[in-house]
């Protein structure tokens, strides 16, 4: 077996992501844990172990991937509907945890050069810059609420303005190879973002519906 892929969910430190955003992608060389808050990439030198991991059987159940990443969390888990023993299983017959017993050493300066980046493949400076207007925008709105009379207020500006700006942007990373060099790390890819992506923009684009709406009754 040269490859599996098993989607379910995931755990990164804290965070949290449900059935279906977490995928994990097992090669008999590396291993990918792609999830909307960040993608974590291991080579079998990377690997203490792959264990067996369930807190409610059957609901919250998967396998724990023991590291020796510093820039990466501590605590990693992929959450699976199917059996972990399956999915060890599974990642045995690739032949990846074999390299990992063997103490084989993998060199690919591409995974390496992600793995000192950390797992969120956006560029800090980009992820600050947007969370700085997004609050702005939605303040504009929450001040006008306050200060001005109800009918005024309805007129949501600022919050469908960061909607459009997260529909706008969605659709510049899908399509635009400029865009993605000025928002994504150096040597990540489209890929890493796809996950992310169909998350805001379905949900970015609803909610800019209903404030159009909102504001045109």
């Amino acid at each position: 077996m040269g490859k599996i892929i098993h989607t379910g969910g995931a755990r990164i430190g804290n965070k949290n992501a449900t059935f279906p955003f977490g995928k994990l992608i097992v090669m008999k060389d590396q291993i990918k844990l792609m999830t909307p808050m960040g993608n974590l990439f291991f080579l079998p030198q990377n690997i203490i172990s792959i264990e067996k991991y369930k807190l409610i059987p059957f609901i919250a159940q998967g396998i724990k991937i023991n590291h020796k990443i510093k820039s990466y969390e501590e605590n990693v888990i992929f959450w699976s509907h199917k059996s972990p023993s399956k999915i060890i299983k599974g990642i045995e017959e690739t032949g990846f945890i074999n390299q990992v017993k063997t103490n084989k050493i993998i060199a690919n300066e591409s995974i390496r050069s992600k793995q000192l980046q950390g797992a969120f493949p956006l560029k800090k400076n980009i992820v600050i810059g947007a969370i700085v207007l997004w609050n702005a925008l939605l303040l504009s709105d929450g001040l006008k609420f306050y200060l001005q009379d109800s009918a005024s207020s309805r007129t949501l500006y600022g919050t469908t303005i960061a909607q459009c700006i997260i529909i706008i942007a969605c659709i510049l990373v899908l399509f635009s190879e400029s865009f993605r060099k000025i928002v994504l790390k150096e040597n990540r890819a489209l890929e890493e973002v796809k996950m992310l992506i169909s998350i805001l923009l379905p949900i970015s684009t609803f909610i800019g519906l209903i404030l159009c709406l909102i504001q045109n009754q």
